[in-house]
C-alpha cells in the first residue's frame, strides 16, 4: 500500500538519481559510500547468519530424531534379551534333567 516503486517508468526517481547519483556526474562523499558499504556488508552478514542459524535448527531436530530411534532400537534389543533370557532358561532347565538315567 505504501511501497515505493522502483520502476523507471512510475515517474518516480530514486534518492540517488534526484541527487546525482548512480550515474550522476557528481561523486557521492567518501564517508557515505563507507557507511553504504558497511550497511551493505551488515545485511549480507545478517543473512548468512541467519542461513546458519536455519541450518543449526535443523541438525538439532535431525539429532533429536536420531537419538530417538537410538532409543527406541535399544528398548527393541531390551525386549528382545529379555525373551532369550526367558528361553535360554527355559532350555536350561530341561537340560538338567538329561542324564538321569544313566547314573
Amino acid at each position: 500500500m505504501f511501497r515505493r516503486s522502483t520502476d523507471a517508468s512510475s515517474g518516480r526517481r530514486g534518492i540517488l538519481q534526484k541527487f546525482g547519483g548512480a550515474g550522476g556526474a557528481v561523486e557521492m562523499d567518501p564517508s557515505i559510500v563507507q557507511a553504504r558499504e558497511r550497511v551493505m556488508g551488515a545485511e549480507a552478514a545478517e543473512k548468512e547468519a541467519d542461513r546458519a542459524l536455519l541450518a543449526a535448527r535443523e541438525s538439532v531436530i535431525a539429532a533429536r530424531a536420531e537419538v530417538r530411534r537410538l532409543e527406541e532400537e535399544a528398548k527393541e534389543e531390551a525386549r528382545r534379551a529379555k525373551i532369550k533370557q526367558y528361553h535360554a532358561r527355559e532350555v536350561s532347565k530341561r537340560g538338567k534333567a538329561l542324564g538321569r538315567h544313566g547314573d
